[in-house]
């Protein structure tokens, strides 16, 4: 990553945002067990939903094209397995 010591901390905040947005979904199965009304779960169901994308769209921006090609390599995403 070449980004310049002012944007650097912009980018590894992106890149922690991306990294912790995919963190939400563990916690899907579970809302199936808390004591509340099925209206009410599924309201927390979405409002997971929406700040799993939030923390995720926000870090995009956040880390740019070089952080996201810097999170490819690193986790793998979009390389082809053969």
């Amino acid at each position: 990553m070449a980004a310049s010591p002012e944007r650097r901390w912009a980018v590894w905040l992106g890149c922690g945002l991306i990294v912790l947005s995919f963190g939400i979904y563990p916690a899907y199965p579970v809302i199936v067990f808390l004591p509340l009304p099925a209206w009410a779960r599924g309201v927390v169901a979405l409002g997971l939903s929406a700040l799993s994308w939030a923390m995720f769209l926000t870090g995009s921006a956040l880390a740019g094209g070089a952080g996201l090609s810097y999170l490819r390599r690193r986790v793998g995403w979009g390389s082809s397995a053969g």
